[in-house]
């Protein structure tokens, strides 16, 4: 199931962000408070998939009323390959677009 991001869902999120061999963090941006104010801002666009009750995998993404950006994807490596980031990328396109933002930028970092 993917559903929209919650704060709620932070300790899983950083988690899975930490599995993933080079992935960059920021330490405030990334910290809980920092991605709690990026949810403030932006509570429909960051999203979830999660399976069993457990965060398989997240798309933090927003806008700044211009621009949306897709800051961090990951999906764990053991659920890849399931269309799982497809599912995730599309819904958070349809959110930025819900909230009037047609313009998206990402930047892609491919897991050596």
């Amino acid at each position: 199931m993917v559903r929209n991001m919650t704060i709620a869902d932070y300790e899983q999120v950083y988690a899975l962000w930490m599995q993933i061999k080079g992935f960059a963090m920021r330490s405030v941006d990334d910290s809980k408070d920092g991605v709690a104010r990026f949810l403030e801002r932006n509570p429909k666009t960051s999203v979830v998939a999660v399976e069993n009750d457990k965060v398989v995998g997240a798309i933090l993404c927003g806008h700044d009323g211009r621009r949306g950006v897709i800051h961090h994807m990951a999906v764990m490596p053991e659920y890849r390959r399931r269309h799982i980031g497809h599912r995730l990328a599309k819904k958070a396109i349809e959110n930025i677009a819900a909230d009037g933002i047609a313009p998206l930028a990402a930047d892609i970092t491919d897991e050596a």
